[in-house]
């Protein structure tokens, strides 16, 4: 199967945000099942994420920065026939934080198994 390795990767903030980026991940491998592309379907048995590190952030107004909103290029297009299929995520250890300020919220969890 195709084997797919990213290293030091980085997902960044909206302009809103405290913090710079919201994940960052020294490395992600994962592998693609090719047949199943033939039928329009991504299928990723594992995706494996070494040191994950999640800064997650909702405002009082609601805006969060793990919400993406895409408009589409033709409002009258379909939707797409492609369907994603992910069996499972491991990672060997990783920190999240959690600033929630409609819900009061702060959390601090380091994952360390």
């Amino acid at each position: 199967w195709p084997h797919v390795v990213a290293e030091d990767l980085s997902l960044g903030n909206p302009d809103w945000s405290k913090q710079a980026q919201m994940v960052t991940l020294k490395r992600v491998e994962l592998r693609i099942s090719p047949l199943a592309l033939l039928a329009q379907r991504v299928v990723i048995p594992r995706i494996d994420l070494t040191e994950p590190n999640a800064e997650l952030q909702r405002l009082a107004d609601g805006r969060a920065n793990w919400t993406f909103k895409f408009d589409p290029k033709d409002p009258t297009a379909e939707p797409s026939s492609w369907v994603v299929d992910i069996g499972a995520i491991g990672f060997d250890k990783g920190h999240v934080t959690l600033d929630d300020q409609s819900l009061k919220t702060q959390l601090d969890v380091l994952i360390d198994p």
